[in-house]
């Protein structure tokens, strides 16, 4: 067999690389030591021993646990809460579509309904005109039949007592007077 020869140099730099690999080795578990050991001394200076500490760590995690199931429950009831008001912002929509159709309904029915009326004040409007043409054309008829009457009444009258010189009616009578009333028109005045 053969033998190697190691060169110095080659040692020498095994040796560095030994010595570097434990350097970096040392360094990567200082922090843990470092943290570790200010953790004991902390410990140490609160008069707490492992025990309590493991305690109040176990007493931590079970409330951890608590509010672990709170959130899980209350994240339950948030999706409930979530999905009502889904299902009520549709509830909303529909009845907002059916009170806009019924508004758009009654509307019709209103505009339906002012035609029909309006149209229905229009021939009232006409049988009105017409009765009140009907009327004024009686009361004029009615003053010409007692403007007439009472000539040929209170014009006779006259004769007899020339100071009449108008009329009324009262209690559908003709009634002669001398002064007042209606002015009377006789033929021979």
């Amino acid at each position: 067999m053969k033998r190697f020869k190691i060169k110095k140099k080659q040692v020498i730099a095994v040796i560095w690389l030994v010595f570097l690999t434990a350097v970096v080795l040392i360094l990567l578990n200082i922090k843990p030591i470092v943290v570790g050991y200010a953790t004991y001394n902390r410990i140490k200076t609160t008069n707490h021993t492992i025990e309590e500490y493991g305690r109040e760590l176990s007493q931590l995690n079970a409330e951890l646990n608590e509010c672990k199931l709170a959130k899980s429950n209350l994240t339950q009831q948030l999706d409930i809460a979530r999905k009502d008001i889904k299902r009520l912002q549709i509830i909303l929509a529909t009845l907002n579509t059916t009170i806009t159709n019924l508004n758009l309904e009654k509307q019709k029915e209103i505009a339906q309904l002012r035609s029909d009326y309006e149209e229905e004040i229009g021939v009232l409007n006409t049988k009105l005109d017409k009765c009140q043409a009907k009327l004024t054309e009686q009361e004029n008829d009615y003053q010409d039949l007692a403007e007439n009457t009472a000539r040929s009444i209170c014009c006779k009258q006259k004769v007899d007592n020339p100071e009449i010189s108008s009329y009324k009616i009262k209690n559908n009578r003709i009634v002669c007077l001398e002064i007042g009333g209606e002015k009377l028109k006789c033929p021979f005045d």
